[in-house]
C-alpha cells in the first residue's frame, strides 16, 4: 500500500518538473519573439585614426596642432630640431661634389690612357657612395616634419615640445570624425537574413537622438565562443553632432 502511494507520488512530482520545464521553454521563446531580440549594443568609431610616431631619434621643436584642433591633410603635424642633420647633410652635400668632380676627372684622363682602370673604378665607386648617402640624409631631412596622413582632430597628446623621443616613441593620436561608422557584434544565426544593404535604427544614448544606418560589410570570421559576428555600418545623412566613443543601441525590424 505504501508502495503504492509513494509511486504516485513520484509520479506525481515527475508530471509538475516536465510542465515547469515546458512552462519555462514558452517563456523562453516568448523572450526570444520578442522586439528586444534584435537589439545589441553599438559602438561608433573612426575608419581614419592613426597613432603619429618618431621616425627617429629627435628633439621635438614644434608641435603644430594641439589637442581637440583640427587639421588639413598634409599639414605639419609635428617638427623635430634637426639643426644638426642640416649641417651634417651640408658636409655630404660637399663631398658629394668633390667625389663627383674626382669622377668626371678621371673619366677623362682614363680616355687619355693617363690613369689605370682601377683608379677610374675607384673614383666611380666613391662617387655613387657619396649620392646614396646624399639620398639617405634626404630622406631623414623629410623625416624631420611629419604631415597629416588626412584631414582630422587631434585627440590626444602623448608627447610634449622640447622632449627627446626613440624612433617609434607615440606623440599624438589622431582621428577623422567625419569618418564616423557603427560597429557591432551580432549573433552569428543573424546572417541567414542580414545583409550588407540592410538598414536599421540606431538610438544613441549620449544624445537621445536616433539615426538610419546601413550595414556596409560584414565581418569574416564568426567568434566561436560567444557565437557572434562583427558589422560595420554608415549613417544613411550626416551626423554632425555625433562622436567616436558614443554608443547606443542598433535595433532592427525582422
Amino acid at each position: 500500500m505504501l508502495t503504492t502511494k509513494y509511486h504516485h507520488f513520484s509520479c506525481l512530482v515527475i508530471i509538475l518538473l516536465l510542465a515547469a520545464i515546458c512552462r519555462a521553454d514558452e517563456v523562453s521563446t516568448a523572450k526570444d519573439e520578442s522586439p528586444e531580440k534584435h537589439a545589441v549594443r553599438i559602438l561608433l568609431a573612426a575608419r581614419n585614426e592613426a597613432v603619429i610616431s618618431s621616425r627617429f631619434f629627435g628633439t621635438i621643436a614644434k608641435i603644430h596642432v594641439m589637442e581637440g584642433k583640427s587639421f588639413r591633410q598634409g599639414q605639419p603635424l609635428v617638427e623635430f630640431d634637426c639643426r644638426e642633420l642640416a649641417a651634417e647633410s651640408k658636409v655630404i652635400l660637399k663631398e658629394l661634389e668633390m667625389h663627383e668632380a674626382t669622377r668626371k676627372a678621371n673619366a677623362e684622363l682614363y680616355a687619355k690612357k693617363m690613369v689605370g682602370e682601377l683608379e677610374n673604378q675607384l673614383s666611380r665607386i666613391k662617387a655613387g657612395e657619396a649620392r646614396a648617402k646624399r639620398k639617405t640624409f634626404a630622406v631623414k631631412m623629410e623625416n624631420c616634419t611629419i604631415p597629416a596622413p588626412f584631414s582630422g582632430q587631434v585627440v590626444e597628446l602623448k608627447a610634449h615640445e622640447h622632449e627627446s623621443l626613440q624612433p617609434g616613441t607615440p606623440i599624438m593620436l589622431i582621428q577623422d570624425p567625419a569618418s564616423l561608422e557603427v560597429q557591432l557584434h551580432v549573433p552569428s544565426r543573424w546572417l541567414s537574413w542580414l545583409k550588407p544593404g540592410t538598414v536599421f535604427r540606431a538610438d544613441i544614448e549620449e544624445t537621445g537622438s536616433s539615426c538610419e544606418v546601413k550595414v556596409d560589410r560584414l565581418g569574416v570570421r564568426v567568434d566561436p565562443v560567444s557565437r557572434t559576428v562583427k558589422i560595420y555600418g554608415s549613417f544613411l545623412s550626416p551626423q554632425p553632432d555625433l562622436l567616436p566613443g558614443m554608443s547606443g543601441y542598433a535595433r532592427f525590424e525582422h
